[in-house]
């Protein structure tokens, strides 16, 4: 059989979840380095975060309500398209 040039050891979809794990992990490390070596970036990035959230909730809000009210609207026109037929 042919191995396609490949050793014997796991394939990438066994260890894609290791991998994911490490970039993670990796990621943590960073952060905590970079906040540990910038005076204030810890606080700041977190009220940046909550100002967007601020920010961005009227928009959930909105979208949610548009959403559920074309939804009926949507709904009747089919309902009605399948019954003309």
């Amino acid at each position: 059989m042919d191995s396609g040039g490949r050793g014997s050891g796991p394939s990438r979809n066994e260890n894609s979840g290791d991998e994911i794990g490490g970039l993670l992990a990796g990621s943590g490390v960073f952060l905590v380095q970079v906040f540990a070596l910038v005076p204030g970036l810890l606080p700041f990035t977190g009220l940046l975060g909550v100002f967007i959230l601020l920010l961005m909730l009227p928009m959930i809000v909105v979208g949610l309500a548009g959403f559920l009210v074309v939804l009926p609207v949507v709904g009747l026109w089919r309902l009605f398209g399948r019954w003309r037929r």
